[in-house]
């Protein structure tokens, strides 16, 4: 049975949503998004959104119930994805996180503060399937990962009921069908020991 379990430290469980929204296929990000649900991780518990988007006239900002998570997260997830949100000098807004829908028709997550209402929307879904990349697999990923991911064809992201230009572009991870906006659910992250 030893051979079931993985050998690698675990860094973090929980959920990675993304939503990266383009006028064409093959085009410019008008929008980028990435939304944690962290239930384990050296941060603690906690949610966080990075954002970078046309509605924010292409500022980053960061949303957090949880600094610790929102600045551990910047460290050693997001520097592996995208080092615009790295920038620690960005201040973590004081954010609510809600979530609602069923994951098979639709999936909304709502991040609020007394000044902002970010939605993100997922809908129109295809086949899920799961990802696996050993630590060290890919140039530039010191963590592997184990994820379910949910594509979804169509997406959309509000702020304060703006709606952020650009659409899910079709997306291929090895042989599956995804998209460039998806639900990643039973996320782990983990690295050698």
């Amino acid at each position: 049975m030893a051979d079931m379990v993985d050998p690698n430290e675990v860094r973090m469980t929980g959920e990675n949503s993304f939503i990266r929204l383009a006028g064409e296929q093959g085009g410019t990000e008008t929008t980028r998004a990435s939304h944690w649900r962290i239930l384990y991780s050296p941060g603690g518990q906690g949610h966080a959104l990075f954002l970078q988007s046309d509605v924010t006239d292409g500022d980053v900002r960061i949303y957090s119930d949880n600094i610790a998570v929102a600045r551990w997260l910047q460290d050693e997830m997001e520097s592996m994805f995208f080092p615009a949100f790295t920038d620690q000098t960005i201040p973590v807004a004081e954010a609510e996180f809600t979530a609602s829908g069923d994951g098979i028709n639709h999936w909304t997550e709502t991040i609020e503060t007394p000044y902002e209402t970010v939605s993100m929307a997922w809908h129109d879904f295809v086949e899920p399937f799961v990802i696996q990349s050993a630590p060290n697999a890919r140039p530039g990923r010191p963590l592997g990962i184990y994820s379910t991911f949910v594509p979804a064809r169509k997406a959309q992201l509000t702020l304060n009921g703006e709606a952020a230009t650009g659409t899910a572009q079709s997306d291929k991870l090895g042989d599956a069908v995804s998209s460039t906006c998806c639900l990643a659910w039973s996320e782990s992250w983990m690295k050698e020991r």
